[in-house]
């Protein structure tokens, strides 16, 4: 079997267009932002899926940010609208892709660049911490770049599998990025375990905890709950993380997109939890 390049997650499922604000403006124990205040325009555009995005609106509904999370429906993309769309960098930003963070008129493009406005604008650290600006940027790009970005890729590559087509031919690209993913794990835990601390910076968690903890989300879905098997500072961090307020009642309330965006998402991560793992 030849696989495919990996691509960006597919776009197949028909959806009505859902634009909304979120309702996790105020309230419980999370920190009180003094830059960011209720009377900001605050907009963060992309897809109706998780995607690249999932750990920036984590970031925003922890920090009780009223945002539009405007999502651009699959069905634009489907018939054809979105690849004219696109090329308005008011809507795409100046290189026609998502997502993109629009502050009070001040547009922000590409996730990690976005990472870091949000770093400073919510207050995560002192402007000459360099020292933990520099960790929470470095975790940001690892848990996208190499942990969020390959499970997106891998799922949606199964997902283009023929299911006639035997699972022994996917047990190798499974595997090889399980052994990635288990070698950045280790990595991660070390650190995490090392500081003794709640979260990977200090008391409070800043930009690259919510990448973290969007990254290990999926690598558990992909793989299961095994993958943190010996990692006990991160099972606790991934606990604490979905305890905290605003973001426990996101997910409680079911506000989460899915995972990929397609019809066989359900299908495809059964599928994948029967191949055989390292």
């Amino acid at each position: 079997i030849v696989y495919p390049t990996p691509l960006a997650p597919p776009c197949r499922r028909p959806l009505l267009a859902v634009q909304s604000v979120s309702p996790f403006s105020d309230g419980g124990r999370n920190r009180c932002l003094s830059s960011a205040s209720s009377g900001d325009n605050v907009v963060l555009r992309y897809f109706d899926y998780r995607g690249r995005a999932q750990a920036l609106r984590y970031a925003l509904i922890d920090a009780g940010v009223a945002f539009k999370d405007d999502k651009i429906a699959l069905s634009q993309i489907i018939s054809g609208n979105w690849f004219n769309t696109k090329t308005n960098p008011a809507v795409a930003g100046v290189f026609g892709r998502l997502p993109v963070l629009e502050w009070n008129g001040f547009q922000v493009s590409q996730n990690e660049a976005i990472a870091r406005y949000l770093y400073h604008k919510l207050e995560h650290g002192p402007a000459d911490d360099i020292a933990k600006e520099t960790l929470s940027a470095s975790i940001t790009s690892l848990a996208h770049q190499d942990m969020i970005v390959m499970c997106l890729q891998l799922a949606n590559n199964i997902s283009q599998v023929p299911t006639e087509v035997d699972d022994k031919h996917l047990v190798r690209p499974v595997q090889e990025l399980q052994v990635r993913l288990n070698g950045i794990i280790i990595n991660l835990e070390a650190i995490l375990a090392k500081g003794k601390q709640d979260y990977f910076t200090g008391a409070s968690p800043v930009m690259g905890d919510y990448f973290a903890f969007e990254a290990l989300d999926i690598v558990t879905t992909v793989y299961g709950d095994e993958a943190l098997t010996n990692c006990p500072a991160l099972e606790a961090f991934v606990l604490r993380m979905q305890e905290r307020p605003r973001i426990k009642e996101y997910l409680d309330k079911d506000l989460r997109p899915g995972l990929l965006g397609t019809e066989n998402e359900g299908d495809v991560m059964m599928r994948l939890q029967g191949i055989p793992k390292v």
